[in-house]
């Protein structure tokens, strides 16, 4: 190595630091207090910008997560992002299930107003005590109010108009946090002249992530596997785990134009750089089966049953094992033929 290399390391990462304790201390010899002290002082630590999510985007939503937990989120008003791992156990604490209903009932009752328990209990289809002790709770924080008409008890909602999507945006973010989707701001846009008719998905550099999905997203490599078609499907249908909210994020219209057990058939130097599936590629599969939505096209049915049959899976890399412009004509074949998956 030529000697007038100069190497610059700069480690601010607090967790990286304190395995490196002794190596910082020995460099700066005449800090050392202040350096320990920095170290090992009690704080909340930076995550990478790949673990996390802007907090602009929990923000609006702070009202919606102090009546769902009783806690609130002032601490993360001074931090531009916050963890994938710290947002999944901020969104755990929210008591989903009976909050979810209490927004469901008051929102109910704003779009039907001065409608009786027996009304409420009709639109939203909850049991009538539920409606009933949720109105009198909303009652004692003045979130509605009622009377009397002719014997019966009528409600009305009286809060200030909040913000309708924050039930939705809960979803999503827990959607994210659980399966680590981080979302990374765009710093800039460049309009450039198109080379052809044909749209790609966009490989990122050093980090292997594509564009795709609602937002868009920069998604991690949907590879022949399980968890790459789940990835798909997440953009198809909105959310795999919140399915019924699926019209409101979906991309319905969207195909798979990716690896395919079928394409290990069709493409014969494909068949030499399979590797082998792992349990949870496995796990991922049968469950996948069961999903309604998936076992209605017979062409996923048969790739998954493939996969569970023959206990393998394919990178997405190994499209370039043929010669690298392989995967663009891979792409432009599978276009013009429409051979790609519903």
């Amino acid at each position: 190595r030529s000697t007038q290399d100069i190497y610059h390391i700069f480690i601010s990462n607090k967790k990286s630091l304190r395995k490196l304790k002794s190596i910082a201390m020995d460099i700066r010899q005449g800090h050392k207090e202040q350096i320990e002290q920095y170290i090992d002082r009690d704080e909340v630590e930076k995550s990478p910008v790949y673990c996390s999510v802007p907090t602009a985007l929990v923000k609006p939503i702070q009202e919606t997560i102090y009546r769902f937990s009783g806690r609130g989120i002032s601490d993360l008003f001074n931090q531009k992002t916050i963890s994938l791992e710290k947002l999944e156990k901020l969104l755990a604490t929210l008591k989903r299930e009976p909050a979810l209903k209490r927004e469901i009932v008051i929102e109910t009752l704003k779009e039907n107003p001065w409608s009786t328990t027996a009304d409420l209990t009709k639109l939203t289809g909850f049991e009538f005590i539920t409606v009933s002790k949720t109105l009198n709770r909303a009652q004692k924080k003045n979130r509605v109010r009622s009377k009397l008409k002719q014997g019966d008890r009528i409600w009305l909602a009286t809060e200030k108009e909040s913000n309708p999507d924050s039930i939705r945006i809960i979803n999503v973010l827990t959607n994210l946090a659980k399966n680590k989707i981080a979302l990374i701001p765009v710093r800039h846009v460049k309009k450039v002249k198109a080379s052809s008719k044909y749209v790609y998905d966009v490989e990122v550099n050093p980090t292997h992530t594509f564009v795709g999905g609602v937002g868009p997203i920069l998604l991690h490599n949907t590879d022949c596997d399980a968890w790459g078609w789940y990835i798909y499907w997440t953009i198809k249908t909105g959310s795999m785990n919140l399915a019924y909210l699926g019209r409101d994020f979906a991309v319905p219209e969207a195909k798979f134009l990716g690896v395919t057990m079928q394409d290990i058939k069709d493409y014969e130097f494909l068949q030499k750089l399979t590797i082998k599936a792992k349990d949870v590629d496995i796990k991922r599969a049968e469950e996948m089966l069961g999903y309604p939505w998936i076992s209605r096209h017979p062409e996923w049915v048969k790739e998954l049953k493939e996969v569970l049959k023959t206990k393998k899976k394919i990178e997405q890399d190994a499209l370039q094992g043929q010669k690298l412009t392989f995967v663009g004509e891979y792409i432009k074949e599978k276009i013009e033929n429409k051979r790609w998956l519903p």
